[in-house]
């Protein structure tokens, strides 16, 4: 599948992740395919992505895919990558224990 990155996310990508332009696409698409899911996390970092929409109704939600990649929350709704959030200090090591794991 190839990944969409929206204008938004490409906003984004710069501001939040310091990503050039040029290595957008290539990064979004690493995100989905090589980043961490919610079933891969356990604890306060699945507590974490689950209050990234909490108040949201089921609706908008269906569809959307969260990736933790490069210490980053890559947001998905299908193919598109809406969103980036970084990922809070605190969970930093937690993600490098269960990436090296894998």
């Amino acid at each position: 599948m190839t990944v969409i990155v929206t204008r938004h996310a490409k906003q984004r990508l710069k501001q939040r992740g310091g990503i050039k332009p040029s290595r957008q696409k290539k990064e979004a698409q690493d995100a989905y395919n090589k980043g961490l899911v919610q079933k891969d996390v356990s604890g306060s970092v699945k507590r974490y992505l689950g209050s990234l929409f909490a108040g949201y109704s089921p609706a908008f939600l269906k569809g959307q895919r969260v990736r933790i990649y490069k210490n980053l929350v890559w947001i998905f709704k299908g193919d598109n990558l809406v969103t980036v959030q970084k990922l809070p200090r605190r969970y930093h090591h937690y993600i490098a224990e269960v990436t090296n794991s894998r």
